[in-house]
Formats: structure tokens, sequence, C-alpha cells
């Protein structure tokens, strides 16, 4: 099933079977109205009743040179906003921040990355002024601070500068090439391909580890999280016309998994000694606060107390998010410390 936007709309509003218009060359007239610009052009969603909908990417943030767009900007409700505490109760939810970029830097043992993460900075801060910091001429505090002043001349300029470094790191994971990279911080592919050999340059570690696990998944035919579980990749013999192809994928796949599978030891462990502390590690008894466990997200741990007790529920949950990281990574290794937040609305949290 296609995943376009246009598709996934029309399947929203039609949930039968739909076959989606396919014919070369079809095209959506946009008429300017004074609706509010966009930062970026916004995605065509469909029709209903004769208005036009739109997915705006990106809402609410800065004006660009795009022109004004239609009739009606559809904003995609946030999930989170529906996710609210029964009456009496709150929501108390933690995550661990930028946990791919730990996991990579702690599996990798590059130094750089390290030095970024402990450094008890923002560490994309830090690693966009180790990268451009010396050509453009600015320093860790003037980007800093910059960034957290709106009216600053090169606030923009260095946000843009944060956001892409950001966006590297964040792509690395997934074994991100040029192309995608160029489509997340919306430049050239050239620009991209260029920020990713600057970004190597520093994170040589991290680019012999990606290499060393492709060619390891191919020799082994499997990868492993930090908790020791495996992922088996089926290798495509020589003659394969795809082998090539096929190759790739699992080079891309074998720096993902040990990153990602990681990510799910640590919330599973967390989880664990959650179940068991909140039954004084007798678990046959009742949840104490009147607990919940919700659900999880990536990496975040949602749950649902007793009003009363959220914030013992927000200490307990940051103590077993905590001891979990300290079982796979250890704070003195790759600094990390949870904090949860306590809310009536998952949003807030």
């Amino acid at each position: 099933m296609s995943t376009q936007p246009s598709t996934l709309f029309e399947l929203m509003v039609h949930p039968e079977p739909w076959v989606p218009d396919e014919e070369p060359g079809a095209s959506v007239h946009v008429v300017a109205t004074d609706a509010p610009k966009l930062s970026k052009k916004p995605v065509f969603l469909g029709e209903i009743d004769g208005k036009e909908y739109y997915l705006d990417v990106d809402p609410g943030k800065p004006t660009s040179p795009n022109p004004n767009y239609n009739q009606v900007i559809w904003r995609v409700p946030d999930i989170r906003d529906a996710i609210r505490a029964e009456a009496g109760k709150v929501i108390v939810a933690a995550d661990y921040s930028q946990i791919e970029i730990r996991i990579m830097a702690f599996l990798s043992k590059d130094p750089w990355l390290i030095a970024a993460i402990n450094s008890g900075k923002d560490m994309h801060t830090f690693m966009a002024t180790d990268i451009f910091g010396v050509k453009l001429g600015f320093t860790y505090d003037e980007m800093a601070a910059a960034i957290a002043d709106k009216s600053h001349p090169r606030n923009k300029e260095f946000a843009k500068l944060r956001n892409k470094t950001k966006r590297c790191s964040f792509g690395i994971p997934y074994g991100i090439s040029p192309v995608g990279l160029a489509f997340l911080i919306d430049d050239t592919e050239e620009a991209a391909a260029e920020l990713m050999e600057l970004y190597f340059g520093k994170a040589k570690v991290l680019k012999k580890w990606l290499a060393d696990q492709a060619i390891a998944a191919v020799k082994n035919g499997y990868t492993s999280s930090l908790y020791g579980r495996l992922r088996f990749y089926e290798i495509p013999h020589p003659d394969d016309p795809k082998a090539k192809e096929l190759l790739q994928q699992i080079g891309r796949w074998s720096g993902n998994h040990p990153i990602q599978s990681s990510n799910a030891d640590m919330l599973k462990l967390a989880m664990t000694r959650l179940y068991s502390e909140l039954r004084d590690r007798v678990l046959t008894k009742a949840a104490k606060w009147g607990a919940q466990l919700l659900f999880v997200v990536h990496d975040e741990i949602v749950t649902m107390c007793d009003a009363q007790y959220g914030e013992q529920m927000k200490a307990l949950l940051e103590e077993c998010m905590d001891w979990a990281y300290e079982e796979l990574i250890g704070a003195e290794n790759v600094f990390h410390k949870a904090t949860a937040v306590v809310a009536d609305v998952w949003s807030k949290a």
C-alpha cells in the first residue's frame, strides 16, 4: 500500500478499498489567499466537498519566501492530546533523551560523540560548533546565545546549522544516504554529502564501526543488541542479480539493529523493574498508588497513577529507567539522566 500523504488521506476519508489516481501529469491548482504563510510548502492531501486540504508540515515556524496557500490548512492532530488521565489520576511519563545517539556513541566508542554527550552542553550545538565554528567564526557560547535569542542577527543561521547537524546525527543510525539527508535538511544532495563528510571527519571511529558492523553482519549472518538479542540476515548468493543491493541493505541494518534493539532492551528492563517495584517485589500483589503502565512508544514509558502519588511515581519511574541505563551502558561512560513529568495530558508530559 502506498504511504504517500494523498493516499493515506483518501484511505482515512474512504476506508473502503480504494485505488489512487495514478494518471501521469496530474496536478492540483492552488489559489493563494490570506492564509498564514508556512515555513515549507504544504503537502496536498485531498478534497472534501470542494475544499482542498493540505498537511502543514511545519506549523507555527518562521515564515519562508513561499507564497501563501489555500483556503483550508489541515493540521494533523497530536495523538498525545487524546491520552488524558482519568478523574483523580495523573499521567507520569519519561523518555530516554537522544537515546539513539547515546547508544551509538557507546557501541562505537567514538570519542567525539562521547565528548559531545558528556560535555554537559547541548550536544547538537557542541557538534555544530566543532564542525563549522572555525570556518564560520563562532564559539559554542556564541552559537548557544544566538540560538536562544531570536533577535540575534545570526539566530536563523545558527539554528539551521544546529538542525542540520542534529538531523545528520539521527539519520546515521538509520543508514541515511545523502539523498535522504538532503530531504531532511531541505538542501541539495551535494550539500548533504558534504555535511556527512564533515560529520564523519569528526566521528572517524563511528564511521569505522559502521563499516565493521556491515562486514561482520555478512560474515556471521547476524547482529546483536547489548542484551544479546540477535537479528539474522539472509545473505544473498554472489550470482544473485540483486546481491549488491541486498548487501548494502544489510549494511544499513547492521548499524541500525544494535542501536534500536538495545533501546528496546533498556525499556524492557526498566518496565520489568517498574512492574516489580510497584508491587514491592511481590509479583502477585496489586500495584500500589493505583498505578498502571499505559504504553511504551519508541523510547518513552507512559504510566498513570492516583494524583496524590504523582511525585512518588515520578521518582520511581526515573529510578527504574536510570537503573536500566546503568545496566546496559553506564552513565559514567555516556552520560544520561532520566527526567519524568507529571501532567493531566500526555502531550504536556
